[in-house]
């Protein structure tokens, strides 16, 4: 798989919602320390993949004295987002790198930055950040998917198989996962109307 495509393997609007489930385990972008909103309006316009506002309004809550570790590291997520939608690379690992500074225990930061350094063509920091990842959520499949991508990309196809064939093993049958789209026989079958 080439640096390109990379980042287009997880759309923006689900690595944002990986990231906010996770960043809002301990914090509500609506309650944010602000008192203005100002997260929630940052978290509103990542979801609406608005580059621009993402970066001035997620800028504001990092940039507010008042703002919660919490809230920061919602903030720099979103706009690392957004930076790395813009191939921005340089500020979205800064910005990540901060939310892992400040949130070191979220899975899904690690995935972000592995998206960041395989656009750059750095496999090797993105396989590292995966298995971070897995080490803090050994049952998520889309970390070893991603880290079969990124095995993938530097050349790796020995332990790019073996990564995707654990995220396989990893997936709960039934549970919607799209890595199930292309592997349904590996789940038992069940009769049609039978849920």
């Amino acid at each position: 798989m080439s640096a390109s495509r990379w980042p287009q393997r997880v759309p923006a609007l689900l690595l944002l919602a990986l990231v906010a489930g996770q960043a809002r385990a301990d914090s509500s972008p609506a309650a944010d320390a602000s008192g203005g909103g100002d997260l929630a309006r940052c978290a509103d316009a990542a979801r609406r993949q608005d580059g621009d506002a993402v970066v001035a309004l997620c800028g504001a809550v990092i940039d507010s004295g008042a703002a919660s570790d919490d809230d920061k590291a919602h903030a720099y997520a979103n706009r690392g987002t957004a930076y790395l939608a813009q191939a921005d690379f340089a500020h979205a690992l800064d910005d990540v790198t901060r939310a892992l500074e400040l949130k070191p225990d979220i899975p899904a930061l690690y995935n972000l930055r592995s998206q960041v350094y395989a656009a750059q063509g750095d496999y090797g920091d993105a396989v590292a950040d995966l298995s971070q990842g897995i080490k803090r959520a050994p049952d998520e499949a889309l970390l070893y998917s991603a880290r079969g991508d990124a095995y993938e990309g530097a050349g790796d196809v020995e332990h790019a198989v073996a990564a995707h064939v654990q995220a396989i093993r990893v997936a709960k049958c039934g549970d919607g996962s799209p890595l199930f789209q292309a592997a349904d026989r590996v789940c038992p079958q069940r009769p049609a109307g039978v849920a």
